[in-house]
This record gives C-alpha cells, structure tokens and sequence, in this order.
C-alpha cells in the first residue's frame, strides 16, 4: 500500500515548491509552510485521486481529530476558492456519481499553526490501497475509544461499589 502525505504526492508529481530568498534569490524548498509560489501544478490539476484519514483525538472522550472516508476527488487549484486553504497550494473536490461536487476539502486538518503545517490527509492513486489504510487508522482509533471504555467502565463500577458500601450502615433505617 503506497500513500502520501500531499508533500510527498506533489514531489512524486514533479510539483516544485519555490522560497524567495532576499540574499540567495528563489530556492527550491521541501516545506509547505514556507513556500511562496509553485512550479508545475499543471502537472496534478484536474487529476483524481482517493484520499481518506481518521484520526482519534488525544483525548478519546472528543470527537475525532478528522474523519474522512475513502472518498475519490479531484485535485484544485487552491487559489480557486474563496475559503482559506493553509500551507497547501491545492485543494480537493469530492467526486459523486460521476459529478465534481462544489465542496471544498483542505488537505491539511486544523492542528497546524504559525510554521506547522498540521497532518495531511492521506492520498492515494487506487481505491483498494485508500481503503486498507482507512481500515488501519479506524482500527486503531478502536483500539484507543475500547481502552478508554474499559478504563471509564471500571472507575464506575467502583465508585458504584463505594456509594453501595457507603449505605450499608444505614441498612436498618426505612
């Protein structure tokens, strides 16, 4: 199963991510959260493909950091919208019944700040591999929500027990 953060899916694109630099002059950088302009995003625009991610949030009792589902899309120049789109220079377009939907999907989740870039979903070129992954990360945030479960459950179960113990001296009293 071959996925990709949206760094390595332009990279693996021939997408080239540009930095002014007032001494050096323009120089290619790795960073999403440092670029200034783009060399060949021609190379994805319009392109499908499958991008999933789930992801549990530190503390089990919130709702999950993001849940998408393996879901196909198109790839979108992110100065085409009128929403903010971070550290990314594309955005994605769920595609439904054959329709390209006017939904907006931000590659990057919302943890990101100042020069962190926060997680990119993950993408992939065919369904099957998007949908293992999927599998894998729901299957993990499982693992979690059932500790957590079990942990809740038995702090309960004994605080039950102390509240019962608590009215056993009083058992004679109506």
């Amino acid at each position: 199963m071959k996925y990709m953060k949206l760094k390595d899916y332009l990279e693996d694109n021939g997408v080239v991510l540009w930095q002014e630099n007032s001494v050096n002059g323009p120089q290619q950088t790795k960073s999403l959260a440092m670029y200034d302009y783009v060399e060949g995003l021609d190379h994805v625009l319009g392109k499908m493909v499958w991008i999933c991610d789930y992801r549990a949030n530190e503390d089990p009792k919130k709702k999950p950091i993001r849940n998408i589902e393996p879901t196909p899309v198109v790839v979108t120049d992110a100065k085409e919208t009128s929403k903010d789109i971070y550290y990314s220079p594309v955005y994605f377009r769920p595609v439904k019944n054959g329709k390209v939907s006017s939904k907006v999907i931000a590659p990057m989740d919302n943890t990101g700040f100042r020069c962190h870039t926060g997680e990119s979903v993950n993408i992939f070129y065919t369904v099957e591999d998007c949908v293992k992954c999927y599998r894998e990360q729901v299957r993990q945030a499982k693992a979690v929500y059932e500790e957590e479960l079990a942990r809740i459950t038995k702090l309960f179960d004994e605080r039950i027990k102390k509240l019962d113990a608590s009215l056993v001296p009083f058992e004679d009293y109506n």
